[in-house]
């Protein structure tokens, strides 16, 4: 967003305009950080005010603003500062004084980062009679249809790793995925029938998650003694290994094989993983077996995970493996119009026909247009000009278009940046050099490719701990220099900015407009 589209803290900033900014800063952070780390930490986060003394952000609780501050610090200022300024640092505020069992996010003692606090005992709900009407950024959607205690279909909701921003409700329908909406409404009422398992593929940002947490809400809604679990594969794969090291692997195995509905996001991250491949053939028989419903996501097709065993292969094309496509222009402008009634946006049909004509492959990126657009209006008295526009589409299109890169890609280019060989990186050699080094290729590592912490680790001949410890130290380095924080920017751009690029055809909406957009 360009300079002068940022809020100034210096002026009272009203609740509309933070709704804004938090939308915005939701979606950088799901891109930063990857959807599950955003889904497990921020999504009950809210901001509540902005002044050049303090930028307060509400949590359910300690833990949540003690895992951010000490994993996340950095991101969550990077990016509250593309549309903040003259503002103070952020500030925490605990809709909860007391923690309770419920309001733990999905797993916390077995993630990636170390907490340093341990899990309290369940200690009642206070989080959910205390929410706001602003969650994860966004407006709260209507009820979850007719149920006769929404307060315990949340909770229930909340225990299986659902996020409540995802229903049927809110879900736009269009040609590029009514087959696999379909699907998805059918085994939520009528799980372990036809469609089991049911596998839902598709590219980053279509609907595949969204779906997946609406089956499992309208599960709940329709039998609420149902045990539902909703985790990403890497989740499972890091649960398995730590269930293996502290010889819990019978507790571990009777947490999934013991559900009613199993909900598996980036199922494609066991490819390669033989021993969990295992794990998870035995996992799937047995929840087959006993009539449950599984409802996997992918980017890819089962026949196309790379070294995905045949018979997991076989397994998961059993039921329907049904794919969404890049949604056509009627379906983008139907998901904008929705976004902007729902978020209550003052944006014109005109520049919501324009941002639907010019981005076409994401979902997450329309919405972050529409937003940014609604941002500058806001802050422009209801005018946003050519050049405003055509940079916030450049930026998002850019964000598009990053390539892939691969760890080895990485290693080299951060061992050119230090005059060291790749095998400086990966050997034992201590240096003070060496170390800032290795710990920004692990840092990179793991921002840009989908490798777990086990596989970075093994690319580095270390263990995952070592590559936490690594991670999180120059973390802290890079609060405090500007050096080191401009040596990861220059390589991360280097590494993503690759990228071919075309001209883009007039659009008639300048034409009928005449350069300005009043709204």
């Amino acid at each position: 967003m360009h300079q002068e589209a940022r809020f100034d803290a210096a002026e009272p900033i009203e609740e509309k305009a933070l709704n804004l900014i938090w939308r915005q800063v939701s979606i950088d952070l799901s891109s930063a950080i990857g959807d599950q780390a955003y889904e497990r930490w921020f999504s009950p986060l809210n901001l509540v005010r902005v002044t050049k003394d303090e930028t307060l952000v509400s949590v359910p609780n300690s833990i949540y603003s003690i895992w951010v501050e000490n994993n996340f610090k950095a991101e969550l200022d990077n990016s509250l500062s593309h549309y903040l300024r003259n503002h103070g640092p952020v500030k925490y505020h605990q809709l909860a004084e007391e923690i309770s069992e419920d309001s733990m996010p999905a797993d916390a003692e077995q993630s990636e980062f170390n907490l340093g606090v341990s899990k309290p005992g369940k200690d009642g709900d206070q989080k959910e009679k205390e929410s706001s009407t602003r969650k994860s950024g966004r407006r709260k959607k209507q009820g979850h249809h007719d149920c006769p205690d929404l307060e315990k279909l949340r909770r229930l909701g909340q225990k299986a790793g659902l996020n409540d921003q995802y229903l049927f409700d809110n879900f736009v329908i269009g040609d590029s995925n009514q087959m696999a909406a379909a699907a998805s409404d059918a085994v939520s009422k009528m799980p372990g029938g036809r469609y089991q398992p049911l596998f839902i593929h598709s590219g980053s940002g279509l609907g595949k998650t969204h779906l997946l947490h609406a089956i499992g809400w309208l599960t709940l809604e329709l039998r609420p003694n149902s045990k539902v679990v909703l985790l990403s594969a890497e989740s499972f794969t890091n649960e398995y290994v730590t269930a293996l090291q502290n010889k819990t692997i019978t507790r571990f195995r009777n947490k999934y094989r013991k559900v009613d509905l199993l909900l598996i996001d980036d199922v494609h991250f066991l490819a390669n993983k033989m021993g969990l491949q295992e794990e998870f053939f035995h996992t799937f028989n047995s929840l087959n077996d006993s009539m449950k419903q599984i409802v996997m996501t992918s980017d890819l097709p089962p026949h196309e995970i790379s070294q995905l065993e045949e018979r997991l292969v076989t397994r998961f094309q059993w039921g329907l493996a049904t794919q969404i496509l890049q949604p056509n222009e009627e379906t983008r402008t139907a998901i904008l119009r929705r976004k902007r009634d729902e978020w209550e946006l003052n944006v014109s049909d005109s520049l919501i026909d324009f941002i639907s004509g010019r981005i076409h492959n994401n979902v997450r990126l329309l919405e972050g247009a529409l937003i940014r657009c609604s941002m500058v209006l806001n802050l422009n008295g209801g005018k946003i000009t050519r050049p405003e526009l055509e940079g916030i589409i450049a930026d998002l299109q850019s964000s598009c278009e990053t390539k892939r890169v691969s760890g080895d890609d990485i290693q080299h280019a951060v061992a050119e940046e230090y005059d060291l060989s790749t095998r400086d990186l990966t050997g034992r050699r201590r240096t003070a050099r060496v170390a800032e080094a290795r710990h920004v290729a692990m840092l990179l590592t793991r921002e840009l490719t989908d490798h777990s912490l086990i596989e970075i680790g093994e690319s580095f001949c270390r263990d995952h701990g070592t590559v936490i410890h690594g991670i999180n130290s120059l973390k802290r380095k890079m609060e405090k220099s500007t050096s080191i924080r401009g040596t990861v920017d220059k390589l991360r751009r280097s590494l993503t900015n690759n990228r071919t690029s075309k001209p883009e055809p007039e659009n008639p909406f300048f034409d009928r407009v005449d350069e300005v957009q009043e709204l």
